[in-house]
């Protein structure tokens, strides 16, 4: 539970165990002692510091006394009392800590052993934030200069005894390139990020191959420091290295292409191919990626293979399954996109816009007058055009801006979407001005726009930002909302979900809109019927009749959960079998909706007009009690029934499409949820 950010439910488990082992074993034992430094280690990461103080002192106590002054437990003990100073900024109280923690360390297990470069480093980087807090130009100096040896030592060490490929070896890389950047010495800190990046960009690759969907979010967590430390360094820095932006798009588009390519799929994809041969080879290239894996992670002295020689095996297994498996050449391709792809893949007058969210901090330059602030949160946008040199990277806004526009009203009712967009009477340009406004110098002659938001940006309509009265940015510019630039580079082709058997890909829609939300039985409508939503939806039904492209219509009561449901319960060989006589390239021969829509049941383009709601992100709401009492039964009546089940697995799962939904027909029949409903702005959102 620690370990996955639950600390509530962490914390008995951990009060249970020091209870036990005070109980059994007595408060001088040390194990008794472990339990006080993981409970203080719960606190500390809650934020909880002045409970964790005083177990981590005890903590320390006892293994003195037990273990003795030389023993590598009890320099654990100083390490993270420590640390747990330094979080709270009591440098002096930490330093000598610190110290006593590497010399014992030093002398018990050796200078090859990685304790002593953990002591290294943590050494190395408080000196580093008693640099970027020190009151005068030396003070920082002599900080920053104390703490370069100890990275560079830090680094010799994990490099000889983990290996170039070892996660810890890519943090050093990145705390000393970090420790640069603070020195103003921008050309020794870009090839430090650069090979760090490498580093990660590869343990990422080895893992994403076999860990499930969940696995692979919560892994990244761990490695999204090193990219924010990236993207904050480029940003300073694109001016006197402007290529440095191409490898920012490379790294964010790779990433978000990995984290939306389900790998399950894939699996699931390979396994029902029928194909022995292909299953077996795919079988060995997990197989063999795990171990690659778990051996970059182990020390060089107790490997027991060489990884490197893996590696060419499964790179020769990779070749054979991209020949042999178009879903795996798909995701072979998302791993080797890059801003060179997407650039070749624009068309004259388009241009792709990959918006990033990172955390990233100003900081005092030896020689100049800028102090180090708090950790902000800022936005930038990364535009690539036809004719792109280098993407442009172009500083937005802090995210604390964009949250004081979203949330400047409440309420979840048509009130708040105006009072963020303006209506066409009262126009409200400031979002645009926020967002859009900073690059239109770069959208000269633009007409189509791909674009991938990021963070806040998900919540944002950049079709209804208005630049001024009756003009809106649709007005100005075709736009496309990707979930990535990279799907500019791939093929159209690889990108449906099936073709036509002849190489050609078959088109098939089914429209949902004019939805009717209540029944005979509603008493309270909850979600008001949208009206323009039939007339959109007849008007693209008729474009796709007119083009023989085959088309189901769910409007009114008829557009229901189960008909949903439906058009995804056949696979594609359906659609096969439906069309194998009709030609792809001439219209004309292919039949009418009429003859063809009872037997379609699984569409390649789905268009859904309704309305969505989102439950918030669970850490707004972390008290158990408050959740039970603004999360009533018939609110969950609709989304898992009401039992605790409900209440876990959707309102308070912390992914965010399990918290999210979209509304068919019916949806207002639960009058007793319903009235429940618009009484919760916070617990409940939605939005038209």
């Amino acid at each position: 539970y620690y370990a996955m950010g639950n600390y509530p439910a962490a914390e008995p488990f951990l009060l249970d165990a020091k209870k036990i082992h005070k109980e059994i074993l007595d408060e001088k034992h040390p194990d008794y002692a472990t339990s006080l430094n993981n409970l203080a280690g719960l606190y500390q990461a809650m934020g909880n510091y002045p409970a964790a103080e005083p177990l981590l002192l005890e903590a320390k106590n006892i293994r003195k006394e037990v273990l003795g002054e030389k023993h590598p437990d009890y320099a654990t003990s100083l390490n993270n009392l420590a640390a747990l100073y330094q979080a709270i900024s009591n440098y002096p109280a930490a330093e000598p800590l610190y110290l006593e923690a590497k010399n014992i360390r030093k002398e018990v297990l050796g200078e090859k052993h990685p304790d002593y470069a953990y002591s290294l480093n943590n050494l190395a980087h408080l000196y580093q934030a008693m640099g970027n807090s020190a009151s005068s130009e030396k003070d920082m100096a002599d900080k920053y200069a104390a703490a370069e040896p100890l990275y560079l030592e830090a680094k010799k060490l994990r490099k000889k005894v983990l290996g170039e490929k070892h996660p810890s070896y890519a943090t050093l890389l990145n705390n000393l390139a970090s420790l640069y950047k603070d020195m103003g010495n921008y050309p020794a800190a870009g090839p430090l990020y650069l090979e760090g990046l490498e580093v990660i960009n590869s343990a990422i690759k080895q893992n994403f191959a076999f860990l499930s969907e969940n696995e692979k979010e919560l892994y990244f967590k761990t490695q999204a420091g090193t990219f924010a430390g990236f993207y904050s360094f480029s940003l300073r820095y694109k001016t006197e290295n402007p290529e440095i932006t191409g490898t920012v798009f490379n790294n964010v588009v790779k990433n978000k292409g990995l984290l939306l390519k389900s790998s399950t799929a894939m699996r699931t994809a390979i396994l029902n191919s029928n194909d022995t041969a292909l299953i077996s080879q795919y079988e060995k290239w997990i197989a063999l990626k795990k171990e690659i894996s778990k051996l970059y992670s182990t020390e060089i002295s107790k490997r027991t293979r060489d990884p490197e020689k893996l590696e060419q095996e499964a790179n020769a297994l990779e070749k054979d399954l991209v020949r042999g498996s178009t879903v795996f050449s798909d995701f072979e391709k998302l791993q080797n996109l890059n801003w060179e792809s997407v650039k070749n893949g624009l068309k004259a007058g388009e241009v792709a816009i990959e918006f990033i969210r990172f955390k990233s901090e100003s900081s005092k330059v030896a020689g100049g007058s800028s102090r180090r602030q708090s950790d902000t949160v800022l936005y930038c946008a990364l535009i690539v055009k036809p004719d792109s040199k280098y993407p442009e990277m172009i500083k937005l806004f802090e995210e604390k801006q964009i949250l004081e526009i979203l949330n400047a009203s409440s309420g979840n009712n048509y009130n708040q979407v105006n009072s963020i967009y303006g209506t066409n009477a009262k126009t409200n340009d400031t979002l645009y001005k926020l967002i859009w406004q900073p690059l239109e110098k770069y959208l000269e002659g633009v007409k189509t726009v791909y674009y991938s938001p990021d963070g806040l940006l998900h919540k944002v309509s950049f079709a209804a930002l208005a630049k001024e009265k009756n003009l809106y940015l649709c007005d100005n510019y075709n736009l496309q909302h990707v979930s990535t630039t990279g799907k500019v580079a791939m093929s159209e082709s690889s990108s449906l979900p099936f073709g036509d058997g002849r190489g050609g890909a078959v088109l098939t829609a089914g429209i949902f809109g004019g939805i009717e939300y209540s029944t005979d039985t509603t008493t309270h409508k909850l979600w008001p019927y949208l009206s323009g939503t039939l007339t959109e939806a007849e008007g693209i039904k008729n474009k796709f009749e007119s083009r023989k492209v085959p088309v189901a219509l769910y409007s009114g009561k008829n557009a229901t959960e189960e008909s949903f449901k439906r058009l995804f319960g056949s696979q594609p060989s359906v659609l096969h079998q439906t069309l194998s006589g009709f030609s792809t390239t001439d219209r004309s021969s292919q039949p009418s909706a009429q003859q063809l829509v009872p037997s379609i049941q699984h569409f390649s383009i789905l268009h859904i007009a309704t309305h969505g709601f989102f439950y918030p992100v669970p850490e707004e709401k972390q008290r158990e009690d408050t959740i039970k009492q603004e999360v009533s039964e018939a609110m969950l009546a609709f989304r898992g029934g009401t039992s605790g089940f409900g209440l876990w697995q959707f309102v308070k799962n912390k992914n965010p499409l399990m918290r999210s939904g979209l509304v068919l027909a019916g949806a207002s029949a639960i009058s007793t949820a319903a009235k429940e409903f618009t009484d919760y702005s916070v617990p409940l959102k939605w939005q038209a």
